[in-house]
């Protein structure tokens, strides 16, 4: 009997997690497409202190959720990084060769991995933040890279 009980106990308490979990990861996924978002609007404007302030605490927007992003949605780490030293590199226009191929391979991978991203059913906002990011570096790539 004792068997039972403690079964039954472990399955209501698997029932209480769920909910818990399928909300952290719609809270998740709706910070996530803020961040964007914001960032979106800071590479658009090509304004480092606007783009600082989106990306202040992204890496724990993507880390802390209580659940893990597709590697494409980590992927705003790597964006911040790269347009933040991209950003740094046009504004002091002292920028070594070296440190510019640096920077546009790391450009493309970041792309690359984020090119991957899919529908997201808790976020409908994060695919499109998500292409539109893809377009903007594309377009970076373009004017900054060799």
């Amino acid at each position: 009997m004792p068997m039972a009980l403690r079964a039954a106990a472990m399955l209501m308490l698997a029932g209480a997690a769920m909910p818990a979990a399928a909300a952290d990861k719609a809270a998740g996924w709706h910070n996530w497409a803020d961040r964007g978002e914001r960032i979106v609007l800071a590479v658009r404007a090509v304004n480092p202190d606007q783009l600082e302030s989106a990306c202040n605490g992204v890496t724990g927007t993507v880390i802390g959720q209580g659940f893990q992003f597709p590697y494409w949605g980590q992927q705003l780490i790597g964006v911040c990084r790269v347009y933040g030293r991209l950003f740094a590199h046009l504004a002091d226009g002292n920028t070594t060769l070296a440190a510019k191929k640096s920077e546009c391979k790391e450009l493309k991978q970041v792309r690359g991995n984020l090119a991957k991203a899919t529908d997201v059913a808790e976020e409908p906002r994060a695919l499109p933040v998500a292409q539109t990011l893809v377009v903007l570096m594309d377009a970076m790539r373009d004017v900054y890279c060799p």
